[in-house]
């Protein structure tokens, strides 16, 4: 049964190194929660925040309610625990499918992950486990893109089971930042395509591949 529902997971890297980009972070994914909040559409958001730790501050909102992110919030410092931050949100999401009614369970699911650095903190999870996590998910039909500012992102998605067509290395700057919102905004508009049954691809894969460029702007 079609329910015209996109699961919209970002996990957002606030670690230390981010502290500069702090500002366009936060300016640019409000600026694409709003432009998409009147998406014929239901969008359920969920956002996670990782440092040293990770927190979840919306949890499967729709996306006309999610309030804007603010420096209360997104207060940039410590390490990378980008694994934990992954497959804890995989086994949260997971959790939920399973005990909501079939019919509940959205149609398309999109993993967004933005990070300026390379794991080097998680405590619960290997890169072993999150990407036999992702791979198995993908078989169901999930998303997931990985965007690096200023690292190598196919080698951090190769590390977490995530393709190199689904992955982009941006420049760790405010037009790096502008870049990547910009791109998200993209993906966000495939996602929700893909909830509609009307994607032109099957898969975010295929959609990067042919419409987000590699290099840099």
């Amino acid at each position: 049964m079609q329910n015209n529902t996109l699961e919209l997971v970002f996990i957002l890297d606030k670690s230390g190194s981010m502290q500069p980009l702090t500002d366009d972070t936060i300016g640019g994914f409000n600026s694409n929660l709003e432009k998409h909040r009147e998406d014929d559409c239901k969008v359920l958001v969920t956002t996670v925040l990782f440092d040293s730790d990770f927190s979840v501050i919306h949890d499967r909102i729709p996306i006309s309610e999610v309030p804007p992110l603010t420096a209360r919030e997104y207060n940039a410092y410590g390490s990378t625990a980008l694994y934990d931050a992954v497959g804890s949100t995989i086994r949260h999401i997971e959790d939920v499918h399973r005990y909501i009614r079939k019919e509940d369970v959205p149609e398309a699911v999109l993993f967004i992950i933005i990070t300026d650095g390379m794991e080097n903190a998680s405590r619960e999870f290997y890169g072993s486990q999150v990407r036999s996590m992702v791979e198995a998910k993908k078989e169901l039909g999930w998303d997931f893109v990985f965007v690096g500012a200023g690292i190598d992102a196919f080698q951090g998605a190769r590390d977490i089971g995530i393709s190199e067509r689904a992955s982009r290395s941006r420049a760790r700057s405010k037009a790096g930042m502008g870049q990547i919102m910009r791109e998200a905004s993209m993906m966000m508009d495939y996602g929700i395509l893909k909830a509609r049954r009307e994607a032109p691809c099957a898969t975010v894969d295929d959609y990067m591949e042919e419409n987000i460029k590699i290099e840099d702007d």
